[in-house]
């Protein structure tokens, strides 16, 4: 943990490691109280979540498939004032590189399927999941509130990444990647958002043409009153201060 120049509190973190646990920052256990995330909000393993909500997602890395299921990323309290970075190491995306390789416009650096979204300054690559692969979860019945409360949210983030699907392209482009239309993304931002809050992308800076080893991960929250506050979630490239990524977190 650390205080950057402009006085917002900055804290590394790592990308899923093979064992398949989620980005962590490297500071003691507790951090932000063990009572602020439930124990148990977990939903569907994909590499997508919720924003503004509790999130949840998957970080398909080692073993690890689309379908099961992953803890939320642990975010800053949110509905109060905060100014946080993380730093975010993009191991998990790594999986989506060919040994080697580093031009993005190679036509071979990726292993397909992927998806490109081309932001200022910034392309990010994501794995890219079967149609088949994003389901939405049954409710039993006698389900608990805890679990009905699980497979709302997955159903929503489910809702979110068939939207990111129906965006692309019939056809990859020269990187063997679906380019997603990022004017057209709406709320399947958060897709994007949250692979890059847990490391699972890939991640080109357009002004060099080479990839980036991480990001960083911006939480700003201010409240006036009851009614009164707004927070935001930003993600920009290592060296710079003007995210190319910048969604709305909470409001009141």
């Amino acid at each position: 943990m650390r205080t950057s120049p402009s006085g917002h509190t900055t804290a590394r973190l790592h990308g899923p490691d093979v064992a398949g646990g989620t980005a962590r920052p490297v500071v003691p256990d507790g951090m932000f109280g063990t009572a602020f995330w439930p124990r148990y909000a977990v939903c569907l393993l994909l590499p997508f979540a919720l924003l503004a909500l509790p999130g949840c997602g998957a970080s398909p890395s080692g073993s690890e498939h689309l379908g099961q299921v992953t803890p939320p990323v642990e975010r800053p309290p949110q509905g109060g004032d905060v100014d946080e970075t993380r730093v975010v190491e993009l191991v998990g995306g790594q999986r989506l590189l060919h040994d080697g390789q580093h031009d993005p416009h190679s036509g071979s650096a990726f292993r397909s399927p992927c998806i490109a979204v081309p932001f200022p300054g910034a392309t990010v690559y994501l794995e890219k999941p079967e149609r088949e692969q994003v389901s939405h979860p049954y409710t039993p019945e006698g389900a608990t509130d805890e679990e009905r409360e699980q497979n709302r949210l997955a159903w929503i983030a489910a809702g979110r990444t068939q939207k990111l699907l129906d965006l692309l392209p019939a056809s990859p482009d020269k990187t063997g990647c679906f380019r997603a239309p990022t004017e057209q993304l709406g709320d399947a931002e958060f897709v994007i958002l949250d692979a890059l809050e847990r490391g699972n992308a890939v991640v080109e800076n357009t002004a060099t043409g080479g990839f980036v080893p991480d990001v960083k991960v911006r939480y700003t929250g201010s409240r006036a009153g009851p009614t009164s506050g707004i927070g935001y979630i930003s993600v920009s490239l290592p060296d710079t201060e003007e995210p190319f990524l910048s969604v709305q977190w909470w409001i009141s």
